[in-house]
């Protein structure tokens, strides 16, 4: 039995708990459904089962055993899932190559993994299918392979996530069919999310309601009226620096990334980055939120000192091992400025953070940057974080058949960031032509001049800024020159 006790968690973030206390239990040999409204937490139950996420609060055990201290490959073991998007699990070049994926990971021989494969493509009907590649299924063949992959594991329960939606009324009671054998047959938990009334009532053994708030016993909240549309830099709780003019956070980035470039002395590179950590912290921005969200850009800077430091051969002597020279004085100052340099970049970049996308999309437009060239910029800035979201579904789903990915060797590590790109390219080009499709279809550039809803203005201090700033700019280039 799968057994969630006082669970609580919240995303990184996030004001408020999606799960505050929740307790469950899944018993074995059971379909149970989990049901609720958007927002309630239904996912998120589903990834601290198969330990994606882990709790802050309670636990999480299986069949009695905590999965806290678990690898996601040793969850796997137990729990197999299908996520809401098939595709995000498929990583292989084959069907036959899919299923057996996870079996090799099981130390099992050749005879025994050929025999799981052809059971499982056997049970889902797709042993014609064997040769095909994963990625050019229907949603519902994507879904059926999901199903024989996990299932060809053997796991003690299987999770997934809306796993009829897309599916039309055939498909819908084909799955609800083979989950329910799964279930009585192989004597598998199976846990459904799912918002089809009639799929949950003609097939589930039990059903746990979820409710907005994610706690057991909360009732619904009722729907707050949508605020008055605000200004620039009215929402509340935004920092000061939203109220500026993006295209005065641009000219600001532009001309601190230039004096970073172009002063060599550390002491004045400090004070550059000394001025911008000022801006931002002036301008309300949280610098230990900030600090923490590009720990890993500052990571890459600190790798890079070192490497300057140590390669760097020429001045006097700063440090020796022996008759051996580690760092001399030009390699630090050389890594110093190195650091700095990149340091100043990347705080000036946090004071783009403070204004929208789309405000940045009007700036460059108004500006007059081709259109075209402004709309491809932005897109591009927000399928970021969706790429980012789908290789990590990648990434877990590997895990998950089994995969250590820590402990493996570089070629294993090679071989299987080799084989996730596969998933992610492929869903970046057709994420690309549904964007240009959409765009055709609101008769994207069909008018040769634009309407606009609304356009920014600048207030007097944007004016102000536009004017001080490149002027503050070349007298610092001046008065560094003449000292």
């Amino acid at each position: 039995m799968i057994t969630i006790d006082r669970v609580s968690y919240a995303y990184p973030g996030a004001q408020q708990a999606v799960l505050d206390e929740f307790s469950a239990s899944f018993p074995p040999a059971a379909l149970t459904a989990i049901t609720g409204a958007n927002g309630c937490g239904k996912t998120t139950l589903t990834k601290l089962m198969t330990g994606i996420v882990r709790p802050l609060a309670g636990r999480v055990t299986i069949d009695g055993t905590d999965i806290a201290p678990l690898s996601l490959a040793e969850i796997g073991s137990l729990v197999g899932c299908v996520f809401q998007n098939p595709t995000h699990q498929l990583f292989s070049t084959s069907v036959r190559e899919e299923v057996s994926f996870g079996l090799r990971n099981l130390s099992l021989s050749d005879a025994q993994i050929a025999e799981r494969v052809r059971h499982a493509l056997t049970c889902f009907d797709l042993e014609e299918r064997e040769d095909d590649f994963p990625l050019s299924l229907s949603h519902g063949e994507k879904q059926r392979l999901m199903l024989a992959a996990v299932l060809a594991l053997r796991p003690a329960y299987i999770v997934l996530d809306e796993p009829t939606t897309g599916l039309d009324v055939v498909r819908r009671r084909a799955l609800g069919v083979s989950l329910r054998q799964i279930a009585e047959s192989n004597g598998c938990g199976v846990i459904v999310v799912s918002h089809e009334r009639a799929f949950v009532s003609r097939y589930a053994d039990a059903e746990i309601p979820m409710v907005l708030a994610g706690v057991a016993g909360a009732t619904r909240r009722e729907r707050q009226p949508e605020p008055p549309p605000q200004r620039r830099g009215g929402k509340a709780g935004a920092p000061r620096l939203a109220r500026i003019d993006p295209r005065v956070k641009l000219l600001l980035m532009l001309c601190i990334s230039t004096l970073a470039v172009v002063w060599r002395d550390p002491l004045w590179l400090a004070s550059l980055l000394a001025f911008t950590c000022t801006v931002l912290a002036v301008g309300g921005v949280d610098l230990g939120t900030a600090l923490r969200q590009i720990r890993g850009v500052l990571g890459v800077v600190a790798l890079l000192f070192i490497v300057q430091c140590l390669f760097v051969r020429s001045g006097r002597p700063l440090l020796s091992v022996g008759a051996v020279t580690l760092v001399t004085v030009d390699g630090a100052a050389t890594a110093l400025g190195v650091a700095l340099r990149l340091a100043i970049v990347v705080f000036s970049a946090l004071l783009l953070l403070t204004s929208e996308a789309r405000d940045y999309l009007l700036a460059f437009v108004q500006c007059k940057l081709p259109y075209e060239i402004a709309f491809m910029v932005m897109t591009a800035a927000h399928f970021m974080p969706i790429l980012r979201d789908e290789a990590l579904d990648v990434y877990h789903a590997v895990q998950m058949r089994g995969t250590e990915i820590a402990k493996t060797t570089l070629r294993g590590k090679l071989r299987v960031y080799t084989s996730m790109t596969l998933p992610i390219l492929t869903g970046a080009l057709r994420r690309a032509e549904q964007t240009s499709i959409a765009m055709e279809a609101r008769a994207f550039r069909a008018c040769p001049r634009r309407t606009f809803l609304r356009r920014l203005k600048l207030s007097s201090a944007d004016i102000v800024c536009l004017v001080a700033i490149p002027l503050l700019t070349a007298a610092s280039l001046v008065t560094s020159i003449i000292i």
